[in-house]
């Protein structure tokens, strides 16, 4: 009996280790993430370059997270910016990283894009400039409801699984986006829904 309770105490430490090791190894890598995230917010490379960083920075914190993700790719008519699988759900992705914030039009042709997959997709539009309060409102009132609009200033997937998880649920984040970016220093991720 002594040797069996040992045996399970001494199994019970080394999963502890390799759970405490697993837990370092991610918070040494969202950690890289973060200062990867910060070299390329002051590099003066054009934002093109930038946006196709945002895409591989998206993908490696999905990685860390252990969620679904598909690279970037093109179809014969579109390119994706990558998608990702959660809760029974596909997102396709939309990374800007520009220094105007997204207009109408940009939101409406990712929404258009999203509308031509399959009914359970649904989209993920990131913004580093963040949104003018009116166009999301204008875009809220033409039925947005299968789109999370965030500002990627704060690329938290924790935040981001939050957020899908409400929308999942149905509640209607529209009220939750009085302002956003430059204009009022909005952090979090928001269904733009009607």
């Amino acid at each position: 009996l002594v040797d069996e309770e040992r045996s399970s105490a001494q199994t019970r430490a080394r999963e502890a280790q390799v759970r405490q090791a697993a837990l370092a190894a991610r918070a040494e890598k969202m950690e890289r993430l973060r200062r990867t995230f910060t070299e390329m917010a002051a590099s003066r490379d054009n934002p093109q370059s930038r946006g196709y960083g945002l895409e591989d920075l998206i993908g490696d914190l999905c990685d860390v997270h252990e969620i679904a993700y598909r690279p970037p790719y093109r179809t014969a008519s579109e390119q994706i910016d990558g998608s990702l699988q959660f809760g029974g759900f596909d997102y396709l992705l939309e990374t800007r990283w520009r220094v105007s914030y997204p207009e109408l039009a940009d939101l409406s042709a990712f929404k258009a894009k999203v509308d031509r997959k399959l009914e359970s997709t649904r989209g993920l539009f990131f913004s580093i400039a963040g949104y003018r309060t009116e166009v999301v409102m204008d875009f809220m009132r033409g039925g947005g409801s299968n789109v999370v609009a965030g500002c990627a200033e704060r690329l938290d997937p924790g935040e981001i699984r939050r957020e899908i998880r409400r929308v999942e649920r149905g509640i209607d984040l529209g009220d939750d986006f009085p302002a956003a970016g430059a204009e009022g220093g909005h952090e979090r991720f928001h269904r733009v829904a009607p």
